[in-house]
């Protein structure tokens, strides 16, 4: 049987919380279950490397093959590398 209980939020946060799920056509009660299931799944449960982002798998694999090209030295000005 679930249980009740009650949440202060500022009022910034809990309009863009109602907005949300609204979206996704949830009431509050059932978005704030579902972050905290999300929140407090043990770690081995949570995303593996298959699941991660497209970007988080290969984050830092890349290399630049060739400094001079006036491509990679724009790449290294613009991302500090």
């Amino acid at each position: 049987m679930k249980q009740r209980h009650t949440f202060t939020l500022s009022p910034d946060v809990a309009a863009r919380a109602r907005h949300y799920a609204r979206g996704k056509g949830i009431s509050m009660s059932a978005l704030v279950e579902e972050l905290l299931k999300e929140k407090t799944r043990p770690r081995a449960c949570r995303r593996t490397v298959a699941e991660a982002s497209f970007s988080r798998r290969w984050m830092g694999k890349g290399t630049l093959a060739n400094d001079e090209e006036p491509r990679a030295r724009k790449l290294r000005r613009k991302y500090d590398l």
